[in-house]
């Protein structure tokens, strides 16, 4: 990681008590200071982790716009001035202050605000950590000793993929609609204790449903062919899986990745419970990362799950459809391949097929008497 700009703020509110005046700093933290990178790297790799998974989207909050949206806008077009990282982060202290203090439920904490750059492109990472994270800080709110952060200390978050941002802005209206560049965190994103954060940075969950779909069903089904002790059970799972998807679609519910993983698990080593829980975590993780994207939940995309259901295609002179299911190469197939002779045999026709077959056979004079 390449830290470029890093900053913590405090924002004063005990729960069920009036928020005070945050503690806003003029001057960014020292990036090659090896406790602030240590903290840097260690919040951003909680991101996104089985207890910490994202919810990936993009600035929609209209009565946001104006605010740390249009800010952000700003920095991405002179992110190399640090003056522009601490306006951007002052303004995000801003909203979140206003809109923690409408709520009594809701607490502060340390905010860290980070620019970074690693393999995975350049970010702005925005998380709020708890005092009892395990975080030492002088008055300056410099950090002068870090124990191990625990999962839970990520208490909320946000991140910008800054490279994707810039691929949006220039992508089509359609494109668009397939696109994320932010994504975050929030044990509670609908409670209004916990979803201040989100609403504060204008976040808003995306609606990409078929590009979710196809990459739920393709890297789930691939991590279970990549693993030795669950490779034999595929077919099974993306059977499980398909059928999961189904009955969200034809309910009008959404897809969660817990769910996804209590139907994984039922295919885990059984015999091996630390062995079956580090496979769900690592099945989470990669699902959830940035590079996948498959959101918390998500609505299932009919037309992306029937091409994972379905054997389609379309010639100059017919058009067939397939359910996958149905197809093989035995006489117990109800549509069986035979490879030798590049055929497709149909089984247990239904007839109502039958006569509609012979009735136009008969129509054309092809030989149906």
């Amino acid at each position: 990681m390449e830290l470029k700009q890093v900053v913590i703020h405090e924002l004063i509110k005990e729960q069920h008590k009036d928020i005070k005046k945050s503690d806003i700093k003029k001057v960014l933290l020292p990036k090659e200071n090896e406790i602030v990178k240590k903290l840097v790297v260690g919040v951003a790799s909680l991101y996104g982790k089985r207890n910490n998974s994202a919810h990936y989207g993009i600035f929609n909050d209209a009565s946001e716009v104006d605010h740390f949206p249009a800010h952000f806008e700003t920095f991405q077009s002179i992110k190399t001035e640090d003056k522009t990282f601490l306006n951007l982060t002052t303004e995000a202290m801003k909203r979140l202050e206003h809109y923690a203090g409408l709520t009594k439920a809701s607490s502060g904490g340390y905010m860290l605000f980070a620019h970074y750059e690693n393999e995975h492109g350049a970010f702005i990472l925005a998380a709020m950590l708890k005092k009892k994270a395990g975080i030492t800080l002088t008055k300056d709110l410099v950090p002068t000793a870090l124990e191990e952060i625990d999962l839970n200390s990520l208490h909320q978050a946000a991140r910008i993929n800054l490279n994707r941002y810039d691929a949006y802005k220039i992508a089509t209206k359609e494109e668009q609609q397939e696109l994320s560049y932010l994504s975050f965190v929030s044990p509670r994103t609908t409670n209004s204790a916990a979803g201040y954060f989100v609403t504060a940075l204008g976040c808003a969950k995306g609606t990409a449903s078929a590009k979710a779909t196809d990459t739920l069903m393709i890297v789930s089904c691939q991590f279970f062919k990549d693993e030795p002790e669950l490779k034999q059970h595929k077919k099974e799972f993306k059977d499980s899986l398909i059928r999961y998807l189904i009955t969200c679609e034809n309910k009008g519910l959404s897809a969660k990745l817990s769910e996804v993983e209590k139907i994984a698990r039922a295919f885990f080593p059984a015999q091996n419970e630390q062995q079956a829980d580090k496979l769900s975590e690592k099945l989470i993780e990669t699902l959830n990362n940035d590079e996948n994207q498959v959101p918390v939940e998500f609505p299932v995309n009919k037309s992306t799950l029937k091409k994972h259901t379905h054997l389609s295609y379309k010639g100059d002179n017919y058009q067939i459809l397939l359910d996958k299911g149905v197809l093989g190469i035995t006489q117990n197939s109800t549509v069986q391949y035979n490879k030798s002779a590049k055929t497709l045999l149909f089984r247990n026709i239904p007839i109502e097929l039958i006569e509609l077959v012979e009735a136009e056979l008969k129509e054309s004079g092809k030989g149906v008497q």
